[in-house]
C-alpha cells in the first residue's frame, strides 16, 4: 500500500512542472536564455518566471487573449505590459521588470495561437491543440538554433499584428489535420509557430534598456554613486597630470652640465 502510495506521489511529481510551466513558460524562459544581456538581468528570477508565465491564462477576461485583425485587445495588452516592464527596468526595479515581460511575452504568444486568432477558429479543437503544445515543446525548442533566430526592431503592436497574421493563415491547415489525426503535420504547423514566437520575444526583449549603465543613470541612489566615481577618476587624473607636469619641469632646471 505504501508503495503505491509513494509511486503515486512521484507520478503527480513529475507532472507538476508541465502543470505549472506549459508551454508558454517554456518558450518565456527559452527566449530570455537565449538573449545574452537579458539572462544576465533576469536570471535571478527565472524560476519565478515559469509561473508568472500561466497567471494570463487564469484571468477570465478572453477578449485580453484575442486579435481577429479588426476586434480584440491583444496589441494594446501586450504594449502596456511592455512599457510597464521598459520603465521598471529603467528604475533598476528587476523584479517587477521581469513580472511586467512576462505578461507581455505571454500575451503575445497568444498572437501565434491561431485559436485565438482566427475569428472562426472551431475552439473545441483549442484545448487538444494546446495540450499537444505542453507536451512537445521542449522537442520544439530543441531543435531551435538561437543563433539563426531573426530579430526585428518593430513596436509591440507590430510584432503582434505580424504573429497573428501567420497563424491566421495558418489555422485552415491546422484544423484540418487535427480532425483527420495527422499529427506529424500538425508537429511541423506548430514547430513553425513556436519558431516565429521565439523571434517575435526575442525582438521585444532585445528593445528593452538592458544596459546595467542606463540602469544605473536611472536609479537614484546608483546614479550618485557613479557621478561620484566619475569626480574621482577625474580628480585622480588631474593630480597624475600634476605631478607629471611638475616632475618634468624640474627636470628642466637641472643644469645640463653637472658631472
Amino acid at each position: 500500500m505504501r508503495l503505491a502510495l509513494l509511486l503515486s506521489a512521484l507520478v503527480l511529481l513529475s507532472q507538476v512542472p508541465a502543470l505549472i510551466g506549459g508551454y508558454k513558460a517554456s518558450i518565456v524562459v527559452f527566449a530570455i536564455e537565449s538573449s545574452t544581456q537579458a539572462y544576465e538581468v533576469f536570471r535571478p528570477y527565472l524560476s519565478q518566471m515559469k509561473l508568472w508565465a500561466c497567471e494570463p491564462d487564469e484571468w477570465s477576461d478572453r477578449w485580453n487573449h484575442v486579435y481577429y485583425g479588426d476586434e480584440g485587445d491583444l496589441p494594446a495588452i501586450v504594449e502596456y505590459y511592455y512599457v510597464r516592464a521598459a520603465e521598471h527596468l529603467r528604475r533598476n526595479e528587476l523584479e517587477k521588470a521581469s513580472r511586467y515581460l512576462v505578461y507581455a511575452l505571454s500575451y503575445l504568444l497568444d498572437a501565434y495561437n491561431p485559436f485565438n486568432t482566427h475569428p472562426d477558429a472551431d475552439q473545441g479543437l483549442a484545448e487538444r491543440y494546446r495540450e499537444f503544445l505542453d507536451a512537445n515543446i521542449e522537442s520544439m525548442l530543441s531543435r531551435l538554433d538561437s543563433s539563426s533566430l531573426e530579430v526585428e526592431t518593430k513596436s509591440p503592436r507590430e510584432i503582434v499584428e505580424e504573429g497573428a497574421r501567420l497563424s491566421r493563415r495558418l489555422y485552415p491547415e491546422l484544423e484540418e489535420v487535427l480532425r483527420k489525426g495527422d499529427y506529424e503535420r500538425v508537429y511541423e504547423i506548430a514547430f513553425s509557430l513556436v519558431e516565429a514566437s521565439v523571434e517575435g520575444c526575442l525582438s521585444l526583449i532585445s528593445q528593452l534598456p538592458l544596459s546595467a549603465l542606463e540602469r544605473a543613470l536611472n536609479t537614484p541612489m546608483l546614479r550618485e554613486v557613479f557621478y561620484a566615481s566619475l569626480a574621482v577618476m577625474a580628480a585622480s587624473a588631474a593630480y597624475i597630470a600634476y605631478q607629471k607636469a611638475t616632475r618634468e619641469e624640474e627636470a628642466e632646471v637641472i643644469p645640463s652640465n653637472l658631472p
